[in-house]
């Protein structure tokens, strides 16, 4: 249904409130919008806990580029899960430090 006042009812004649909701449907909003704060939540608490230094106070911008980009790789062998990270990656230490601790 087009807003009041615009000719057509395109994607541009959305209201900024809603221009950053990935759906027209409140549930599927409000199913969105508690997984985004649980990310957020997830980050803070995982900064707060496991990481020291700069990185327990950096951006979560910049923490996704230091940290959950890293290059790894998960391998399985005697009965165990191991996180192979890669030795040249600038943050290695720290986020075998963050697993240690979570460990």
């Amino acid at each position: 249904m087009p807003m009041p006042g615009s000719k057509t009812g395109s994607a541009a004649a959305r209201t900024p409130a809603s221009a950053g909701s990935p759906s027209r449907l409140f549930a599927l909003n409000a199913a969105w919008l508690e997984l985004a704060l649980t990310a957020i939540d997830l980050i803070a608490w995982a900064q707060h806990l496991l990481l020291d230094g700069d990185l327990a106070t950096c951006e979560p911008k910049a923490l996704r580029y230091r940290l959950l980009h890293t290059a790894a790789c998960i391998t399985r062998g005697q009965r165990r899960t191991y996180v192979r990270l890669a030795e040249h990656w600038t943050w290695a230490r720290d986020l075998a430090a963050a697993f240690a601790r979570l460990a």
